[in-house]
């Protein structure tokens, strides 16, 4: 794009450079949002009152692809490239031949589930994978342990264990770099997908993205992705509970499509029954203790114990967003008659979208996790005057937290 000067390192010089001149160029752009990567580049490169200005511009144009793309594939594209790969190397005529395109097959499947970088896919050794843990072992300066989904691991396993023997050439990987990158962008090329975006570098954003919109935290994706977290980003936890909750989440497929905005993964410290209720209380990986108010009939069909995984879902109307100073409220609904208080959270507001009838803000808490309110301007005032970076009480009714047990039901 000959009117974009940033490439993504020189952090001072788009910083220092006046965005408001960009302005038209996003003006005719909308016009056609065929060329989403064109669109998702320019909005990286835009300053936060760039951004607001664009929102209400996009609200009044169909433009949703700059907001689901975000320079990331979706699920689709990522099947549409993994058949790619898989069908090229089904269709190989000679040995030699499919051995080449199972070892491109077997880098873009690292690439694509496993979050890794190219140094950590060089590094990875055939005893790394472990299929009956159905993780792998990445070395070097990012050491951890990534987990596969059962379905992945079983393609991989049935690839490396081949009785020909054919497994034992692909691991470790002996690759040219740029013979990965020319395939890639083939792939990119017949599946018709953005141009750029199928990379190494993409298919490890593409699967963060895809991880944190199932609800994970940051904190979690980032142990997932193998993220250093530095200085004030650095938050108290038990490496071992997430490492505990990535394994669950993922081995067990994500989660079930919800039209619930705000989701999130966590352990159950407590049940405290309240005659025919009971007071769930869940300590999630991002260092919040949430709770939650369900029937004790609901606990017996979950089969909820202490120490179990659930998912919580807020529906975003029913999150409320206050000034920051503002007094903690008494318990209301279920969680009065249960003796819960609300659920209060400090955060400040990290996007916003409104048009004349109603308000989305997404918070963003210290921890990394976002919640996001639905208001209505008329109902709520407030919400009328936030801008980026207010602090705010994020506050939502311990009732209006719906549980989903993720552990078997004994």
């Amino acid at each position: 794009m000959p009117f974009l000067a940033y490439n993504g390192k020189n952090n001072d010089a788009r910083a220092a450079r006046p965005l408001f001149p960009l302005r038209p160029r996003f003006s005719r752009l909308m016009k056609n949002t065929s060329d989403n990567a064109r669109l998702a580049a320019l909005w990286h490169d835009l300053s936060s009152e760039d951004r607001q200005w664009l929102r209400q511009k996009l609200l009044r144009h169909n433009a949703a692809g700059v907001w689901s793309d975000d320079g990331c594939l979706d699920a689709a594209e990522l099947r549409t490239a993994e058949a790619w790969f898989h069908d090229r190397a089904a269709s190989a005529a000679t040995a030699r031949e499919r051995t080449s395109r199972l070892r491109l097959w077997l880098i873009f499947m690292l690439l694509r589930h496993a979050g890794l970088r190219w140094v950590e896919v060089e590094r990875l050794q055939r005893g790394d994978v472990d299929i009956p843990g159905q993780l792998l072992r990445v070395t070097g300066a990012h050491a951890r342990e990534v987990p596969l989904a059962p379905v992945v691991m079983e393609q991989l396993a049935a690839v490396l264990d081949d009785p020909s023997g054919m497994g034992n050439a692909l691991l470790p990987v002996i690759y040219d770099a740029s013979h990965i990158r020319r395939n890639l962008q083939r792939c990119g090329e017949d599946c018709g997908l953005p141009r750029g975006l199928l990379s190494a570098r993409g298919l490890r954003r593409s699967r963060g993205l895809e991880l944190r919109r199932q609800g994970l935290p940051d904190l979690v994706v980032d142990a997932f992705l193998g993220r250093p977290r530095h200085g004030g980003d650095i938050i108290r936890h038990d490496p071992r509970n997430v490492a505990r909750l990535l394994r669950d989440h993922v081995q067990r497929g994500g989660l079930t499509r919800s039209s619930a905005r705000n989701v999130t993964h966590g352990r159950i410290a407590a049940l405290t029954p309240r005659g025919i209720l009971v007071c769930v209380s869940l300590t999630c990986p991002d260092g919040l203790r949430l709770d939650a108010v369900i029937t004790d009939a609901s606990r017996r069909r979950l089969g909820l114990q202490e120490g179990g995984l659930v998912c919580a879902s807020v529906k975003a109307p029913w999150v409320e967003l206050v000034p920051a100073a503002a007094p903690l409220p008494p318990p209301s609904g279920l969680g009065a008659a249960a003796g819960v208080p609300q659920n209060v959270f400090q955060g400040n507001i990290a996007d916003l979208r409104c048009d004349d009838d109603v308000v989305e803000a997404v918070a963003r808490l210290p921890g990394g996790g976002e919640w996001c309110a639905v208001r209505y301007r008329a109902e709520d005032p407030f919400c009328s005057e936030l801008r980026e970076g207010d602090a705010v009480q994020v506050r939502f009714s311990a009732s209006a937290v719906i549980l989903s047990s993720l552990d078997p039901v004994a």
